[in-house]
């Protein structure tokens, strides 16, 4: 608790937006979040974005298209990442693992805003939620065609 407070504390004179200073809050609790999804082998097995797929949702973040309804997808195209997410996932689970769909910190909240009605058990992290020293094995990605 501490920890979230004094974050608060650092970054709320800087922005009022709470997307923002959860991002900042969360990378502050890097440690804690790393060992939460830290394997017996300390290993994070994650999931990723196809480069492409990371790209243009970055861009449409950037020119302010990005919703947690579409993606600013396509309803096909939104489906099949819905699809390759939860597949993603289950095969997580079934080896005895949290699902981590790790991405830029640009892109988490709404990435979690988009997959959480439909998939509750994905956990989307950012690369500024893990410690730089994570042991990171990339075990999937989303790749849209």
């Amino acid at each position: 608790l501490v920890t979230i407070l004094e974050a608060l504390a650092d970054h709320a004179p800087q922005t009022k937006n709470v997307d923002v200073l959860t991002e900042y809050t969360r990378a502050e609790m890097a440690p804690t979040i790393t060992r939460q999804f830290r394997g017996p082998d300390g290993t994070i097995l994650a999931v990723v974005l196809d480069s492409m797929l990371e790209q243009h949702l970055l861009e449409q973040a950037g020119q302010g298209d990005l919703n947690a309804n579409t993606l600013g997808l396509d309803p096909d195209r939104a489906e099949q990442f819905i699809v390759q997410a939860d597949e993603e996932a289950k095969r997580l689970i079934s080896q005895g693992r949290d699902p981590v769909l790790l991405t830029s910190p640009v892109l988490r909240a709404t990435l979690f805003d988009f997959l959480n009605p439909m998939l509750s058990d994905i956990n989307v992290l950012s690369y500024n939620d893990l410690v730089p020293e994570a042991d990171i094995e990339v075990v999937g990605q989303i790749q849209l065609s």
